[in-house]
């Protein structure tokens, strides 16, 4: 059965004045066309999107990597953050509001996990550095994850995995929404899954659209995303 998906998109913005573009890569197209996935890509239109979300009849909404998430409290509206895009933030968080209203599932990749934690009063380390047990970087490496939740461990059949990591910024446990669970977690403390307890919200902080993803257990969360798990 096909599924209707409303995909977030990336914002790149090149030198040739131009101006910025809605993007995603192409890896997703394959995936889409595994899980027989209708996707619907939404843009970066925050005065669109809620027009958008109420006339299709989506089954369940992405939200893709790419961007940093822009400032989530007083204290970072004072810094420099590189690769924000206000209109996404705006666009995602209404997408996340529709989600929340009507009860439709979300999957949140890499950028993705983060403004879902975010959205719910969590924070963003957004540099590895401050994180005294992060040893090394986690662009464009593979590393292991403990599934630390009992119901995840049970439902996927594994209690730890190796996946890819393309992200400089993290959100920890001491950095997690008070609204969300985590489910994996990296072996230097970065925190690699998380889930709502009361809402169908799974985040991913890896690239199941990429290489050395742990491919079983995508498997497994998107089936459980897309409601046949």
């Amino acid at each position: 059965m096909t599924k209707v998906v409303g995909v977030s998109l990336r914002v790149i913005t090149t030198d040739d004045h131009r101006g910025p573009r809605d993007a995603i890569n192409h890896n997703w197209h394959k995936l889409f066309s595994q899980y027989n996935i209708l996707p619907v890509l939404i843009p970066n239109q925050p005065d669109l999107v809620a027009s958008l979300l109420k006339d299709i009849p989506f089954s369940a909404l992405l939200l893709i990597g790419g961007n940093n998430v822009g400032p989530v409290d007083e204290y970072e509206r004072s810094m420099h953050i590189d690769d924000v895009s206000k209109e996404r933030d705006a666009t995602e968080y209404a997408i996340i509001e529709y989600a929340l209203r009507y009860h439709k599932p979300i999957l949140g990749v890499c950028r993705g996990m983060q403004i879902l934690n975010a959205y719910f009063d969590g924070h963003i380390i957004r540099n590895l550095k401050d994180v005294n047990l992060a040893s090394r970087s986690h662009v464009g490496v593979t590393h292991d994850f403990d599934i630390v939740d009992a119901e995840y461990q049970s439902y996927l059949g594994e209690k730890s995995a190796n996946t890819n990591s393309f992200h400089s910024n993290a959100v920890t446990e001491s950095t997690l929404s008070a609204e969300l669970l985590p489910f994996a977690i990296a072996r230097d403390g970065i925190v690699e899954g998380v889930y709502h307890p009361d809402c169908p919200m799974i985040g991913i902080q890896w690239h199941p659209e990429r290489a050395d993803s742990a491919e079983n257990i995508d498997r497994m969360l998107i089936e459980k995303w897309l409601g046949n798990g």
